[in-house]
């Protein structure tokens, strides 16, 4: 358990070059050498110059034309996944911090910019874990210092093994269902309204969404491990217009774009608790699930869950049909390598640049 966040005060937004619509020659801008050097990971964005201008668009594999940035926007001002995916988490943080709106996460849950909607407040490229992680400066918005940690592990109070003598939040937890019995404790002690967690879609099985859980029932239909992209903190717009005191449940690049996003805006900083981190080994696309199931020639109508670790322990990737049959879809079990078996497959290229695997900046 680490100790707990300090608040800080907001610091100045992002820089970034002026732009405007059309263009021909390509122009490759990106952070100074200064302003990167205690940064990891880079910034890309591509800009095209014509008649003294320069216009944001995007290349190639990030959005149709219909979503070609129609104004002048400095590309430096707005998340990552705007100009390019190979390097957007998916996390959510800039869905969830834009004050206009003006982003929304398209079907493949990369961000879509609305630009007539957009001020150019910079603060979802302030906040945007994906381009930059500033490891020192993370430090320091959790622990009150710049301090190196001495393990790997980052900085660590005390490390205990444990499980739930709960029965139902033991069996459906993916190891022991400490998150889960966590979260109940701080729910029905009240010291939270809610715990913000995933689960699969009761429409859409196949499909994973972040909600906020306010009972123990909630809790036992968000648990289980799901392997699969889900931009948590697109919520924080939900609980910046929704008092109250939360948990919040998170992998470690989304609690990356939490801590950068509570430093700047006071209310989330106000209403999130505590931050319970998970241990991550990479997400995966989330058209994984509808492959997995053509591939075994089920048809995504005919299921009514689906269970990336269902089952004893350690699990299989299982749907459950509704007609009460459950279906294996791998012969392997978790531990013995079902999901190392589709990492090379379905994990984005962002996931593999990551450092962070334990929940550095958690509070558990």
């Amino acid at each position: 358990m680490s100790p707990r966040s300090k608040d800080t005060s907001p610091s100045p937004g992002a820089d970034g070059k002026d732009a405007s619509e059309s263009a021909r020659t390509p122009v490759f801008s990106s952070k100074s050498p200064a302003a990167a050097s205690s940064q990891i990971g880079f910034i890309h964005a591509v800009q095209f110059q014509v008649e003294g201008s320069l216009a944001f668009r995007a290349s190639s594999n990030q959005m149709d034309s219909a979503d070609t940035i129609p104004k002048a926007i400095p590309p430096g001002l707005v998340s990552i996944g705007v100009s390019t995916h190979d390097l957007c988490t998916r996390c959510g943080t800039c869905v969830g911090a834009c004050p206009e709106q003006a982003l929304t996460l398209g079907p493949d849950l990369f961000p879509r910019l609305q630009a007539s909607s957009c001020t150019a407040c910079g603060l979802c490229g302030d906040t945007c874990p994906g381009a930059r992680v500033d490891y020192r400066r993370l430090t320091e918005l959790t622990f009150g210092h710049r301090d190196d940690p001495e393990t790997f592990d980052g900085i660590v109070r005390q490390t205990t093994v444990g499980y739930c003598n709960d029965p139902a939040i033991r069996d459906g937890g993916a190891g022991g269902g400490i998150v889960t019995a966590l979260c109940w404790d701080l729910l029905k002690h009240g010291d939270v309204d809610g715990c913000i967690v995933a689960r699969m879609k009761r429409d859409r099985p196949w499909e994973g969404e972040v909600f906020i859980a306010r009972t123990y029932e909630d809790l036992l239909a968000s648990q289980g491990s799901k392997y699969m992209i889900i931009p948590t903190n697109a919520v924080f717009q939900q609980v910046r217009n929704t008092p109250g005191r939360y948990a919040y449940v998170a992998l470690p690049c989304q609690v990356h774009g939490f801590r950068m996003l509570a430093e700047r805006d006071p209310v989330l900083r106000e209403r999130i608790h505590c931050v319970i981190g998970l241990f991550c080994g990479g997400s995966l696309e989330p058209n994984l699930v509808e492959e997995l199931l053509e591939a075994r020639g089920i048809r995504i109508d005919e299921i009514a869950d689906f269970q990336f670790r269902g089952g004893p322990w350690p699990g299989k990737m299982r749907a459950i049909l509704k007609s009460g049959e459950i279906r294996d879809l791998h012969y392997s079990n978790y531990k013995d390598g079902a999901y190392n078996y589709f990492t090379s497959l379905y994990m984005p290229p962002r996931c593999q640049t990551c450092l962070d695997g334990s929940g550095l900046f958690a509070d558990v």
